[in-house]
């Protein structure tokens, strides 16, 4: 598990602070006395979940990625979500209950799941920064479009910091499904391979648990 702490400043509005402890993971979102910057700063098992909104109760997937947020939740953990009442958001939350915070933006706030915490940022892109390059682990599920573009951004983020020594990096775990994808981009010559190499596919709860909970 990675331990270190990460103390990160982004540019947003808040509607308010967030400090959330358990037992092996902490996260705080804190403004600063300059106009419109905050830190975000974490440590421990910090898990962030990225899947589409579309994903129905009965799909199997569902149900892995509920048991996968209880589980890091009764590790000690914490879990970030889109904070949306479907999809892998739903499931995610529903498992992690009071350790959740859920991201997100002014047009997303009247519809929010009903689990653990919920801050409003100013825009998509300040919540695609913070679920998909902040945290020291970000798991994307299979999902539209909007999974599409945080599933490259954290593959970006695993890129600059290979090019500009970016110090913040996540482990990305992506269902086998995306394998497909990432394969194509690499075949065609748009993502060189090295870029992909920390990559983890799973297709089972402990496959994920155990790249995530050492």
């Amino acid at each position: 598990m990675k331990s270190s702490i990460r103390n990160i400043t982004f540019y947003s509005t808040l509607d308010k602070e967030i400090n959330l402890k358990n037992s092996r993971a902490e996260l705080a979102i804190k403004r600063t006395k300059q106009a419109n910057a905050n830190t975000f700063t974490c440590q421990g098992l910090v898990v962030s979940f990225n899947g589409g909104s579309e994903i129905k109760e009965s799909d199997p997937l569902f149900k892995q990625s509920l048991e996968v947020a209880e589980e890091i939740v009764s590790k000690g953990g914490i879990v970030l979500n889109g904070g949306r009442p479907n999809g892998i958001m739903e499931s995610t939350g529903r498992g992690a209950g009071e350790y959740c915070l859920g991201v997100l933006f002014p047009q997303l706030q009247d519809r929010q799941h009903k689990y653990g915490q919920k801050i409003i940022v100013s825009s998509p892109e300040t919540r695609l920064q913070i679920l998909t390059e902040f945290p020291p682990y970000v798991i994307v599920y299979p999902g539209g479009i909007g999974t599409v573009q945080e599933l490259i951004n954290a593959v970006t983020i695993q890129k600059h910091s290979q090019i500009f020594g970016y110090p913040y990096s996540p482990t990305i775990l992506m269902e086998k499904s995306w394998f497909r994808l990432i394969n194509y981009l690499i075949k065609a010559n748009y993502l060189k391979p090295e870029y992909a190499q920390k990559i983890i596919y799973f297709s089972s709860v402990d496959e994920i648990l155990d790249n995530i909970i050492k």
